[in-house]
């Protein structure tokens, strides 16, 4: 299994690929929403996780591409998410 992560912070980002590592799950992990949609479709992750810092401008073009990049056909990764919005519904 593969997870990948977009954190802002570093301190938490070592916090959950450690974690992810001990449970056995390759982590991919990056602080760059780009980097990270790049890469999703690549890895294909079973899990998912982003953390947005307060403020953050989520917009309807980018959160379709979060989609789009995380699911295959009839298989979606789990994503967590700290902040959602609108545009995930």
């Amino acid at each position: 299994m593969a997870m990948m992560m977009v954190f802002s912070s570093k301190q938490q980002s070592e916090k959950y690929e450690s974690e992810a590592v001990r449970l056995g799950l390759k982590c991919f992990q990056t602080d760059n929403i780009y980097q990270f949609l790049r890469y999703a479709k690549e890895v294909r992750p079973d899990v998912a996780m982003m953390e947005f810092e307060e403020g953050f401008n989520q917009d309807e073009k980018m959160m379709e591409s979060v989609k789009e990049a995380l699911c295959e056909k009839d298989k979606c990764a789990r994503l967590y998410i700290n902040r959602v919005e609108k545009y995930l519904n």
